[in-house]
């Protein structure tokens, strides 16, 4: 599993500017900030080095006048009370498709490879749940085939190539 410097130092490299930080769910900040993305294990801080990271979004919608929030974890849950707390929000929308499967090494990467596509991406459409729509749509869900979980390995692993440079 990535570590919280590690996750910061490759959002560096793939010019991510709108991460907030990495936080365990029980030790987030005081204030939450629109257009900002965390990263949150849903581990509590006292009991060990982590087990799952998730990501949560949000980004202003200039066409409705409203904030647009996005909770984004790769198996497929819904976030858990103390992500509610935190945006002071009854509900938020998340996505419900599992393309991790059994692989504990894959969260990090998603959560950083969706903070991309969302934020930074060049053909995003900047428009939140457009956005994770087009993400979700690269991974497939049937995890009981092997192939589909390979698959979306390699998915994910292209976010994190680094460009050829030409001769």
């Amino acid at each position: 599993m990535l570590s919280d410097t590690e996750i910061h130092h490759i959002a560096d490299k793939m010019y991510i500017d709108d991460l907030e930080g990495c936080y365990f769910k029980d030790d987030l900040p005081d204030t939450f900030k629109t257009g900002k993305a965390y990263i949150i294990n849903l581990q509590d801080k006292d009991d060990g080095e982590g087990t799952h990271f998730t990501c949560l979004y949000s980004a202003k919608n200039l066409k409705e006048g409203n904030t647009d929030y996005i909770y984004m974890d790769s198996t497929g849950i819904a976030p858990p009370e103390e992500i509610l707390k935190f945006t002071q929000q009854p509900r938020i929308p998340y996505n419900t498709k599992n393309f991790q499967g059994g692989n504990n090494q894959f969260c990090g990467w998603a959560c950083l490879a969706f903070i991309y596509w969302i934020t930074t991406y060049p053909q995003r459409t900047r428009h939140v749940y457009a956005d994770t729509e087009n993400f979700l749509m690269l991974f497939d869900d049937d995890l009981n085939d092997k192939i589909d979980m390979f698959k979306n390995e390699h998915i994910l692993s292209q976010f994190f190539k680094e460009p050829k440079l030409e001769k």
